[in-house]
Parts: structure tokens; C-alpha cells; sequence
């Protein structure tokens, strides 16, 4: 399949390059209706030099082992792949690239469809990370730009038990280090 060059900060269909900083939803096609038999989708993200992807998944639901998206950390599917998700996912952890490029394919066989899925994404000057949050019935002590090395650090309102990691620190790809802390309802 020929990419064909343009802007787009949402699609609907099969495939595009998505050259937008921040951009989406992007969906399977037909979403939220079955997407088709024997599909083949490209999608190629190019944010600005010097910026990393953050895909993030509103839904997925594809037939399990046979209809794949798989996410490549470059510009083609040349580059490694990062996930290859199959199946349902009620929740999937943001998918980070390390340079400014990120590739999406999507196949389907000839027999069952499913619903899908549907993504948005994000770019960020690589050395900072995506603000991390502030779970339910916590209180985090760190409210700046989160740049490469700096630490956040989170503690429980009174009669909450910590669960998870009490302090994580923002790498230099833009990911934190240890599980994003959970506190207990």
C-alpha cells in the first residue's frame, strides 16, 4: 500500500500518514461498527524532530489471534516492533516511541470481525515525560514540567494504604521509572 503524503489530525478509514504534533481519534475502519474482512491498514506518525509518540487506546477488540495491529518504534515496519495486540484489552498501558517516528499495521483474516479500535496520540520533547497523574485518594508532591531525572513523589490521604511505587522518576525516554502508584479506595 502507497502512503499518500498529507496532514491529518483524525482518521476514519484505512491507514494515512499522520504528520499532525498531537492528533486522533484514529480508528479501525467502520469503528465503532465490525471493520471488514481482509483488511489491510498503514498508518505512519511523523511528529517534529526531536519529540517521542505517546499512543494512547480509547478501545480495542479485534479477533483474538488472527486480526492484529502491530506498533513498530520507527518509521516502517523495518524498525522493531514495540506490541502486537490481538484480542480484547478493556485497558492498554500508553505505547511511548523513542524518536519522533512510529508505525501501525493492522491486518484482519477472512472470517470473524470485531468492533476494533480506536487511538489518539501525543508528542513530547524526549527527556520530559507525560504528567503522571494524581490517583484517587492521593496527593502527589511534584506539579512541574516532569523533565528527564526528576522525581514524584506520592502519598496517601489519611486511612489509605499505599499500594505501588511511592516515588518514580521521569528517564531520559520519557517514561517513568517503576509502576504508576495506586492507592486503595
Amino acid at each position: 500500500m502507497r502512503l499518500t503524503m498529507y496532514t491529518v489530525t483524525s482518521v476514519k478509514g484505512c491507514g494515512g500518514n499522520l504528520t499532525a504534533p498531537s492528533g486522533g481519534p484514529v480508528t479501525s475502519p467502520n469503528y465503532p461498527g465490525n471493520y471488514g474482512n481482509n483488511e489491510n491498514c498503514e498508518w505512519a506518525i511523523t511528529v517534529p524532530e526531536g519529540s517521542i509518540i505517546r499512543l494512547t487506546f480509547d478501545s480495542f477488540d479485534t479477533e483474538y489471534g488472527y486480526d492484529f495491529l502491530i506498533i513498530y518504534d520507527g518509521a516502517s515496519d523495518n524498525a522493531k516492533g514495540m506490541e502486537r495486540l490481538t484480542g480484547y484489552y478493556s485497558q492498554i498501558i500508553p505505547v511511548i516511541s523513542t524518536s519522533n517516528t512510529m508505525f501501525l499495521w493492522f491486518t484482519s483474516n477472512y472470517w470473524v470481525t470485531s468492533q476494533g479500535f480506536q487511538f489518539s496520540y501525543t508528542s513530547s520533547t524526549a527527556g520530559q515525560c507525560w504528567d503522571p497523574g494524581v490517583p484517587a485518594n492521593g496527593i502527589r508532591d511534584n506539579n512541574s514540567n516532569f523533565t528527564s531525572g526528576q522525581t514524584v513523589r506520592y502519598n496517601c490521604m489519611d486511612g489509605y494504604p499505599l499500594r505501588g511505587t511511592a516515588n518514580i522518576t521521569c528517564q531520559p525516554n520519557g517514561t517513568w521509572s517503576g509502576a504508576q502508584t495506586i492507592i486503595a479506595k
